[in-house]
C-alpha cells in the first residue's frame, strides 16, 4: 500500500478570510490608482499555507509551497466567490500532482 495521500486544501472559510484581509488593504488606495490587488495563495497539501500580494516572485510567502492559486481581489467582488476560484485552482494543481505521483504515474 502506498503512503501517498491526497492533498488537503484549506477550508473555504480560511481562503475567504485571506481574500477579505487583502481586500481591506485595497481600500487604503485610491480606486483609480489601484483597482485590484493580485493575491497568490500557496499550500503544501498537508495543512500549511502562505499568501502574498503582487508579484513577489521568488521572495513571497507563497513561493515555497508547491500548489498555487492566483486571483485578483476587487473591491466589489464577493470574497467567497474569489475564494472559490482560488480553491478550484489549488484543487486542480494539487490533484494533477497527486495523480502524477507513484503509484498512479503512468508506466512506460
Amino acid at each position: 500500500m502506498s503512503d501517498v495521500k491526497p492533498p488537503r486544501l484549506p477550508p473555504i472559510d480560511t481562503l475567504a478570510r485571506i481574500v477579505a484581509a487583502v481586500r481591506r488593504d485595497l481600500y487604503r488606495y485610491d480606486a483609480d490608482d489601484v483597482p485590484y490587488i493580485q493575491v497568490t495563495i500557496g499550500i503544501d497539501g498537508r495543512g500549511g499555507w502562505g499568501y502574498q500580494t503582487g508579484d513577489n516572485s521568488y521572495s513571497g510567502a507563497a513561493y515555497h509551497y508547491p500548489y498555487w492559486g492566483v486571483a485578483e481581489v476587487y473591491r466589489r467582488r464577493d470574497v467567497r466567490e474569489t475564494a472559490r476560484d482560488v480553491a478550484r485552482q489549488l484543487r486542480n494543481d494539487a490533484a494533477e500532482a497527486y495523480w502524477a505521483s507513484e503509484p498512479y504515474a503512468p508506466r512506460e
